[in-house]
């Protein structure tokens, strides 16, 4: 760990750097990131990992208005390095049950530089520099935040947050992001802002404060004014699209959830009107893909999909609003149960009609069908989640 403490050191104490130094402090960062990497995947519990995030967040801030030049410009090669270093640090500190006041005062440090400031300079970039700009580095600044949320006991950090992204007006930059991702994208079948944008705000309604924030800025009218919403709304599945199928069932279905539990009855009426909005999409994904059994093929997407409205509708009846739903959303789910309670009498044919549809669900498969955290057992297993939430509503 010291040799990565030492090359982060002498980047920091070189100074800012003449361009014929730049790919050697790059390097340095990379070589070190490399380190970091190998030691977590021997020593991820170890405490050591505090001291590196402050050594990595420090080479940042010294050079806080180059960092940002470098978001906006997309010159990100030393820059990423850093921040790669910051995201694996912070999953390594969220497994402590205690840190330090020192600790927690970098992590807001973290929260207004990379967050809320430096989310607000990555979209920019998006729309600046289209050519250069590199995606993966917004989900990086989502994973940093992700696993900052994750620290234990930090209640105190969550309010400075929100101060950091009022102030920068991080909201409205994701939302912005979110409305422009088919005019940033070469492949219009392929608005992929739409999706990191999306699920940056999704980590954000995790948080009940800032959740509140997101309420009152009117997030989920802002997101549904869009015409990338207009085209999920008109019906979409995996199969079809699979980006726009994504900002739907990875986005804004578990966005809707999280500020309807973070915020209550409060938030009903916004919910419902989101859930009228999405009527056609709703039933293309509850009733039309449920029509015949024999399926040629079942994903886990479209199962983790039919469970997220379920858990909205569920919710929003018990708050009272079974009688906008009828007027509204007017879903008769009998297909969806008949269709699941088949699939589940019927576990071999599932079996053989489930598909993996990415790289990470490939892996899944090849652990054993009904191993733990295997492709078929969590298909297996939404499907039961969905009978229940299904079952409870029917015997209403």
């Amino acid at each position: 760990m010291s040799v990565v403490e030492t090359c982060l050191q002498e980047n920091v104490e070189a100074g800012l750097p003449t361009p014929i130094f730049t790919q050697i402090l790059a390097r340095r960062a990379e070589f070190a990131f490399v380190v970091v990497r190998k030691l977590h995947q021997a020593l991820p519990d170890s405490d050591l990992f505090t001291r590196v995030f402050a050594v990595a967040l420090k080479a940042i801030h010294n050079s806080t208005t180059q960092f940002r030049q470098a978001l906006v410009t997309a010159d990100m090669d030393y820059y990423r390095s850093l921040l790669r270093i910051i995201y694996i640090s912070l999953n390594a500190a969220a497994k402590q049950q205690k840190y330090s006041q020192e600790f927690g005062i970098l992590v807001v440090d973290l929260l207004d530089i990379v967050v809320a400031k430096g989310f607000k300079d990555l979209a920019q970039a998006a729309h600046q520099q289209p050519a250069r700009a590199n995606p993966q580095d917004i989900a990086l600044v989502t994973g940093i935040l992700q696993a900052a949320l994750r620290i234990k006991d930090t209640d105190k950090i969550h309010y400075k947050l929100v101060t950091h992204l009022h102030e920068n007006q991080t909201i409205r930059a994701a939302t912005t992001l979110f409305s422009w991702a088919e005019q940033l994208t070469t492949n219009e079948e392929d608005p992929v802002y739409g999706e990191l944008s999306v699920l940056f705000l999704l980590e954000l309604s995790s948080v009940p404060v800032i959740a509140e924030q997101l309420a009152l800025e009117n997030i989920l009218e802002l997101l549904t004014s869009t015409t990338l919403a207009a085209r999920i709304r008109e019906g979409v599945t995996y199969l079809s699209h699979p980006r726009l199928h994504a900002i739907w069932y990875r986005g804004l279905l578990p966005l809707a959830l999280n500020l309807l539990a973070n915020i209550g009855i409060r938030y009903g009426r916004e919910i419902i009107a989101f859930l009228k909005y999405f009527n056609p999409q709703i039933r293309v994904a509850m009733v039309d893909a449920w029509k015949s059994k024999q399926s040629t093929v079942v994903v886990l997407p479209a199962v983790n999909e039919c469970v997220g409205i379920a858990m909205i509708l569920a919710i929003v009846q018990k708050l009272g609003g079974k009688q906008e739903l009828t007027t509204g959303v007017n879903l008769d789910t009998s297909t969806i149960i008949e269709g699941v309670d088949y699939f589940l009498t019927h576990r071999n044919y599932l079996k053989s009609l489930v598909s993996a549809t990415s790289v990470e669900e490939e892996e899944m498969r090849t652990r054993g069908s009904e191993e733990e955290g295997g492709l078929v057992e969590r298909v297996v297993n939404g499907l039961v989640t969905l009978q229940g939430l299904l079952t409870d509503d029917s015997e209403e």
